[in-house]
């Protein structure tokens, strides 16, 4: 089985994701993760972001691999989630995955995992690109307010300078050529705005299960 969890940034995707992966036994294919990864290495080479044949030449020698939710291997080393969720490259990570070629290798990746496991995953375009024909389809949104103050909790920034690159951000997914934030057909939308993180398991969870009965029967 697939679920594929869509949403904006900060609306508890990765949450969710892993509560499903956890009490479901799935694999958590956090997209996001190997993104970041890509954009750690490149940041760490120096590379500059904005020139596409400087990119593309360093991440096509570059050997990624994901080991759970929470590390991916860069070039055999692996890194954590702290390494990988810092404010510089929540402003970086827009432009890396917009390029096809590290699109097309994350893809690859995720694919893989999905052939011999039932998975859970999520990122921007999870349902519509990465896995279209997925068994559930789940679009997470909330008010960038709420989003805004989770961040900020979360990295110790204040909720102004926050919420601020949410909005460019929101903006940017949605206007992407490549993999763009949309809501695939399909996928059923929740607005996170005000629930608790067990509140959102519960509506995701009875629509797994209710695939799963209809699989079974």
């Amino acid at each position: 089985m697939i679920v594929a969890i869509d949403g904006t940034a900060g609306s508890g995707k990765s949450s969710i994701a892993d509560m499903v992966s956890h009490r479901f036994d799935f694999v958590n294919l956090n997209s996001g993760n190997l993104y970041r990864a890509v954009t750690l290495y490149l940041i760490g080479k120096n590379v500059d972001l904005k020139d596409e044949r400087a990119v593309e030449k360093a991440v096509s020698t570059l050997k990624l691999s994901y080991i759970d939710s929470r590390t991916v291997s860069i070039n055999k080393k692996e890194v954590s989630y702290s390494e990988l969720h810092t404010p510089d490259i929540d402003k970086h990570v827009g432009v890396v995955s917009n390029y096809l070629f590290v699109r097309d290798k994350i893809n690859k990746i995720l694919n893989d995992f999905a052939k011999h496991n039932s998975v859970v995953c999520e990122g921007r375009d999870i349902g519509s690109v990465v896995f279209p024909s997925a068994d559930v389809k789940i679009f997470m949104d909330a008010d960038p307010r709420e989003r805004a103050f989770r961040r900020a909790s979360e990295y110790g920034e204040s909720r102004d300078e926050v919420i601020s690159d949410l909005i460019i951000r929101d903006k940017e997914d949605r206007e992407r050529e490549v993999g763009a934030l949309v809501l695939s057909p399909g996928a059923v939308k929740i607005d996170t705005t005000g629930m608790t993180l067990d509140d959102v398991y519960k509506k995701v969870a009875f629509l797994i299960r209710e695939k799963m009965q209809e699989i079974k029967t």
